[in-house]
């Protein structure tokens, strides 16, 4: 292959992979639609909850490393101390963590409901001659497969 096929190849690819990227952020946009509206406040508490949970579980490893040091120095009074910190820390981390897993899934759960619901009336919607062109049984396995690909999405 010399340069100029390559670069040919290349530069023919280009606009393609642009439009997939544009393609997958309209998508992602609309799929967040579904989740997020209605839902704004309840969407950004559960992700305020996730960053709290990651911010208490990066204090844990300091936390264990000063209830080593204190173990070094023989002070157990400090030991003591870091222990409930870190004990601490794990049960925030647990409780915004179980908080921020519960709203997302609610939220995918309700999303995942009007994405089916807006479905099936875009369905309704559409001519018998719609239908006689497409085979029904290979209809209904695209709508489940698509839509359980967006549940796993969701779920994630």
């Amino acid at each position: 292959m010399t340069i100029a096929t390559a670069t040919k190849s290349n530069t023919q690819a280009a606009p393609d992979a642009v439009e997939e990227h544009h393609d997958f952020l309209r998508i992602l946009g609309r799929m967040g639609d579904y989740m997020i509206s209605g839902r704004a406040g309840q969407f950004w508490g559960a992700v305020l909850a996730r960053a709290m949970a990651v911010l208490v579980l990066i204090t844990i490893p300091y936390f264990s490393g000063q209830a080593v040091n204190a173990i070094a120095a023989k002070d157990m009074n400090e030991l003591e101390r870091w222990l409930i910190y870190a004990t601490a820390a794990m049960a925030l981390y647990v409780v915004f963590s179980i908080l921020a897993v519960r709203v997302f899934a609610r939220l995918a759960t309700d999303a995942l409901f009007r994405l089916q619901m807006h479905l099936f009336s875009h369905l309704q919607t559409l001519s018998l001659s719609f239908f006689d062109r497409q085979p029904v049984g290979e209809l209904m396995s695209r709508v489940s497969n698509d839509t359980e690909a967006i549940s796993v999405f969701y779920e994630s």
